[in-house]
C-alpha cells in the first residue's frame, strides 16, 4: 500500500485539480494499492470525473477532524469508486 500525500493534500487549490492524472495510467498498471487522503473531496471527485474512472487499485479517503468536517464523508461517498 502506497500512501500518497501523507504530509500534504494533492487536491489543494494551489495545484490544478488534474495534476496527477498523467501518473494514473502507470499507477493503475502497478500491483500496488494507492491510498489517497484529502480534505477536499469535491476536488477529488472533479479530478476522477475528468479522468473518467477511479482505478480499481485506488482507495479514497477524507480527513475528518470533528463534527464540523463530517460532511466530507458525504462528499466522498458521491465518488463512484
Amino acid at each position: 500500500i502506497i500512501f500518497l500525500n501523507d504530509m500534504g493534500d494533492g487536491y489543494t487549490e494551489s495545484l490544478p485539480f488534474d495534476w496527477m492524472q498523467p501518473m494514473y495510467p502507470e499507477m493503475e498498471k502497478s500491483p500496488h494499492i494507492y491510498l489517497f487522503l484529502t480534505k477536499r473531496p469535491r476536488r477529488m471527485a472533479e479530478d476522477f470525473k475528468s479522468y473518467g474512472r477511479v482505478p480499481a487499485n485506488f482507495r479514497l479517503g477524507v480527513t475528518v477532524t470533528g463534527p464540523q468536517t463530517l460532511n466530507r464523508v458525504e462528499e466522498l461517498l458521491k465518488i463512484p469508486a
